[in-house]
């Protein structure tokens, strides 16, 4: 069995708390330790248990609040009891379409082929897809009142961990 490695990108206690984890195996094994790690972290903070929310898992009392994302190996855990986290993991790849891609759900300002736009579209992604979760929100297309609403929520972190871009924001 592969054993589960975490490492904090944040400090423990930091407004949004922020882990990665890295586990090879399936995405069953993954979210299995994944969400042992984040039991006993939670124990450690305020005892409690996770239930499971069509928003993945959550503790069932008390302030915190969690925000998992899942990408090759890696698991990125945010923990807030400052408001609702949203974390992404979105790995750099030039793929065929991105360009179509980009300007569906980032609107008409994408531009271009552009010198780096895999890591450009990525940070992107990633920064959607972490501020979709803090809102609570289906990913969507691109619309004006859409990035109204995700501008509610802060982005805290943005980082390149190997081949992914790690996303973290927080809605007060």
């Amino acid at each position: 069995m592969a054993a589960l490695i975490a490492c904090w990108l944040s400090a423990p206690d930091a407004e949004l708390a922020l882990a990665l984890l890295q586990r090879r195996g399936d995405r069953a094994s993954q979210r299995h330790a994944a969400r042992q790690w984040l039991q006993a972290e939670l124990q450690q903070r305020q005892p409690c248990l996770l239930r499971e929310s069509s928003h993945g898992p959550q503790p069932d009392r008390g302030p915190w609040r969690v925000s998992l994302s899942y990408g090759g190996d890696f698991i990125l855990c945010g923990l807030s009891r400052h408001g609702q986290p949203g974390v992404d993991l979105c790995a750099v790849d030039d793929f065929a379409g991105l360009h179509d891609v980009a300007t569906l759900y980032f609107g008409p300002q994408w531009p271009g082929e552009q010198p780096q736009q895999a890591q450009r579209f990525a940070e992107q992604w990633s920064e959607l897809e972490a501020r979709s979760k803090a809102c609570l929100l289906p990913l969507t297309e691109w619309q004006p009142a859409r990035e109204q609403t995700l501008a509610a929520a802060r982005l805290l972190m943005q980082q390149r961990h190997g081949d992914w871009v790690c996303s973290a924001v927080l809605l007060d």
